[in-house]
């Protein structure tokens, strides 16, 4: 209707005021070209097998982004790691396992200030680590185990390196060692005990 009426302008002010009724008329409406999921694998360059597959957004100015569920396998073709993006973060829950299945790692990530639960374990099943973490950089107190269950070591962390008093523990449960971490490193004295062979005094 507004093109009709724009002719119909144009028309009654005569010929020679095309050129200015002309310039009047609407702009073209270019068409919005959206970004499409692609799927993308690569095989083991050694064995053939499967080795990585990953969603990607791909931008029509051919820029990538991971976006969506990311895998990756042993060269035994067992499931190694899954993970999650949304537009080229890692987002969500992500896992690891051991080239037998048994489950190694679990981890959700959040937001940038709500710490969630990080755990670890041994091949044997055994827990390994545990503690919090903010976006994978570990915060507050964690503990590390021995493998079939007993504790090994326990401290805090802050921004992602051990900060303050951390004990050290033999794998009867007896402490081994204490003392201090600054910035992810040992300083100062520590107390050091050895371990007392069982049934010794």
């Amino acid at each position: 209707m507004l093109r009709s009426l724009t002719a119909s302008l144009c028309f009654a002010a005569g010929l020679s005021a095309l050129p200015a009724c002309r310039s009047a008329e609407l702009p073209e409406v270019q068409e919005t070209v959206e970004p499409f999921t692609k799927l993308e694998r690569r095989r083991n360059p050694n064995t053939g097998t499967r080795w990585k597959e990953w969603e990607v957004l791909v931008y029509p100015d051919g820029r990538k982004l991971k976006h969506g569920t990311e895998f990756t396998w042993h060269p035994n073709d067992q499931l190694e790691q899954e993970r999650f993006f949304d537009h080229g973060e890692v987002t969500g829950r992500m896992r690891t396992w051991y080239n037998d299945g048994t489950l190694r790692s679990e981890y959700t990530f959040g937001t940038s200030d709500r710490a969630t639960p990080m755990r670890f374990w041994h091949p044997d099943g055994s827990p390994s680590a545990a503690g919090d973490a903010i976006n994978g950089r570990r915060v507050g107190p964690w503990r590390y185990y021995h493998p079939g269950g007993a504790l090994a070591e326990s401290g805090p962390y802050v921004d992602g390196r051990r900060q303050g008093e951390w004990t050290e523990f033999h794998p009867d449960g007896s402490p081994a060692a204490r003392g201090t971490y600054v910035n992810g490193k040992k300083v100062g004295q520590w107390e050091r005990w050895p371990c007392t062979p069982q049934g010794g005094e």
